[in-house]
């Protein structure tokens, strides 16, 4: 529902297409937030099907911005890398 589905054992999310308009996460007792808005990752493209958590969480820990752009027509945006493997320790 969020668009973001956390892969077992590893710090990242696979990516698709979130189910409301726009939605704000609280991230614990220090007030940062993550913003999830229908509409890349704060000022790029993303090409990747995946984003890690230290992506989400942004700079100390204070959230950041995904917004995804949505259109009628299905597009290969996921054209990047894959995510790690499980297991994978980097």
């Amino acid at each position: 529902m969020l668009g973001l589905y956390p892969v077992v054992t590893q710090a990242v999310y696979l990516v698709l297409a979130p189910r409301f308009a726009e939605i704000a996460i609280r991230l614990g007792d220090e007030g940062g937030v993550l913003r999830i808005t229908a509409r890349g990752l704060e000022k790029g493209v993303w090409e990747r099907s995946w984003v890690s958590h230290r992506d989400l969480m942004g700079v100390e820990g204070r959230g950041g911005v995904l917004e995804f752009e949505m259109g009628a027509e299905r597009v290969g945006w996921d054209v990047g890398e894959l995510p790690p493997s499980p297991g994978f320790v980097g």
